[in-house]
C-alpha cells in the first residue's frame, strides 16, 4: 500500500501539463477561417506548455546540500542545521538530532550522552535522493512536486485533424485517439501492464475540451473496474492576457481488491507562474491531499481524517537572492466510540536570501498556540561540511529499519 500511495501522489503532481513531455505538434495556418483560428489556438498553447519546463523545476534551487547557521532565536536551542547527502543534522549542544534519508523515508533519531533514541520516520513520496528540499527536512514533502529526473515518454502527435470545433465556437473537443495518448500515460504512471492498460484503454470513459474564453485545456479521465479499481484524473493548461500559466492536476484512486478502501485524493495547482524563456522563475503552487486510516487499539477502533494543504511561493528571479514561503496547514479528525476530536496544526517556513539577516524563520502552531519558533541569519546552499554520523545512532536507525521496513 506504501508503494501505491507513493505512486498515486507522485502521479497528481507530476501529470500536470508541463510534465506531459515530448509532445511533438503540427500546425495548419493556411486558411483563415474562424473555427481554423480556434484549432491554431488549441494548438499554440499546447505547444507552449510542451516548451516550458515544469513549474516544480523551481525545486531544484532548494535541493541538495545547506547549512543554516547565526540562530538569533530558537525556543529550542539550536545552534546550526546542516544537510550533506542525505544525511541532516541538528545541533543543539547539549544534544543533537539526526536525519537520515533512506527506504523511501527520512528517519529521525535523537543523540544525547552517547544514547540514540527514534523520533520518529516520516515517509517520502518520491524515493529519490536529488527530490528533497530544505523544505522537507521540516516535514514539508516535496518530492513529489520535484521527483528529480524523469524518464520522457515517447513523442505524441497533436495535429488539427485532431480537434473539432463546436458550432457554437465556445470550445474545441480531441478526438478520442489523442485522449488515449493521455489515458496510456497515466496507465505508465500508475506502473501497469500491458494487459491491465489494454483493459484500461477500453473501459474507461474521458474527455479533452479547449475553453476559448479561458484560453484553457482541460482533460477529464475516469474508470470503475472491480480489478482496476476507481480512478479520476483532472489535468487543465491556461495562459492570461499577462502571459502567466496557471496549471491545475486532481487524482482519486481507490481499490478494494489492492486493499485501498477510502479513496485518496492528491491535487496541485500552479498560479501566477512566470517564466524567463523557457525556465520558470517564480510560482505559487498549492497541494492538497486528503487520506483515511484507522488503527485497533485495545480493542477499540480509531479512525483517522487528515486533510492537509501547503502553499509555496517561490520566486528565483535572482538566484542569489531567491526567496520562498511555505505554509502547510494539518488539520486531522479522530473517531472512537463515537466521539470524534480535531486537532489543526499549521507550521510555516519563510526563506529570504536577499535580506542581511533574518534570512530564515520556522514556526509551528496547533490549537493550543505556538510550540516551536526559530530564526536565523544565515542560509548557504550547495555548501556544508561533512556530517560524521555516531555509530550509536546509525546502529538505531538500521535497526529500526530491518525491523520495520523488511
Amino acid at each position: 500500500m506504501k508503494k501505491i500511495l507513493s505512486i498515486i501522489i507522485l502521479l497528481a503532481l507530476i501529470m500536470s501539463f508541463s510534465g506531459c513531455n515530448n509532445i511533438n505538434f503540427e500546425e495548419e495556418k493556411d486558411t483563415q477561417s474562424e473555427e481554423d483560428k480556434i484549432k491554431s489556438a488549441v494548438l499554440d498553447l499546447m505547444k507552449t506548455s510542451e516548451s516550458q519546463e515544469d513549474p516544480a523545476n523551481l525545486f531544484a534551487y532548494f535541493t541538495g546540500d545547506f547549512q543554516i547557521t547565526n540562530f538569533t532565536s530558537s525556543s529550542d536551542g539550536i545552534k546550526s542545521i546542516k544537510r550533506k547527502e542525505a544525511v541532516t543534522h541538528v545541533d543543539l549542544g547539549s544534544r543533537s538530532y539526526y536525519c537520515i534519508e533512506a527506504a523511501g523515508n527520512m528517519f529521525y533519531a535523537s543523540d544525547r550522552n552517547q544514547s540514540a533514541e527514534m523520533i520518529v520516520s516520516l515517509p517520502l513520496s518520491a524515493d529519490v535522493p536529488d527530490s528533497s528540499t530544505i523544505f522537507t527536512v521540516f516535514g514539508m514533502d516535496t518530492s513529489s512536486l520535484y521527483p528529480g529526473d524523469v524518464i520522457a515518454d515517447e513523442p505524441d502527435i497533436l495535429t488539427a485533424d485532431m480537434l473539432s470545433v463546436s458550432e457554437d465556437k465556445a470550445t474545441c473537443n480531441f478526438s478520442k485517439s489523442y485522449i488515449n495518448t493521455i489515458a496510456k500515460a497515466l496507465c505508465k504512471s500508475m506502473g501497469f501492464t500491458n494487459s491491465v492498460t489494454t483493459s484500461f484503454i477500453e473501459k474507461y470513459t474521458g474527455s479533452g475540451v479547449y475553453s476559448v474564453e479561458e484560453n484553457k485545456v482541460t482533460f477529464d479521465i475516469k474508470i470503475k473496474d472491480k480489478k482496476i479499481g476507481s480512478i479520476h484524473q483532472i489535468t487543465e493548461y491556461a495562459i492570461d492576457d499577462e502571459g502567466k500559466v496557471y496549471a491545475y492536476s486532481y487524482l482519486e484512486y481507490s481499490n478494494s481488491s489492492a486493499g485501498i478502501t477510502s479513496p485518496i485524493v492528491a491535487e496541485v495547482e500552479y498560479k501566477d507562474v512566470v517564466y524567463r524563456d523557457s525556465d520558470p522563475i517564480s510560482a505559487t503552487i498549492t497541494m492538497k491531499n486528503s487520506s483515511k486510516s484507522s488503527v485497533v487499539d485495545g480493542g477499540v477502533t480509531i479512525k483517522f481524517v487528515d486533510n492537509i494543504e501547503t502553499t509555496f511561493k517561490l520566486d528565483c528571479t535572482d538566484l542569489d537572492s531567491r526567496s520562498a514561503t511555505a505554509t502547510r496547514k494539518k488539520k486531522r479528525t479522530e473517531t472512537a466510540l463515537g466521539q470524534s476530536s480535531t486537532y489543526n496544526y499549521t507550521d510555516s517556513l519563510v526563506l529570504d536570501l536577499g535580506k542581511s539577516s533574518s534570512q530564515f524563520q520556522y514556526t509551528e502552531k496547533d490549537d493550543a498556540g505556538t510550540n516551536t519558533s526559530i530564526k536565523a541569519n544565515k542560509v548557504k546552499f550547495a555548501t556544508s561540511p561533512a556530517i560524521v554520523t555516531p555509530k550509536h545512532v546509525t546502529d538505531k536507525i538500521t535497526s529500526y529499519i530491518d525491523k520495520n521496513f523488511p
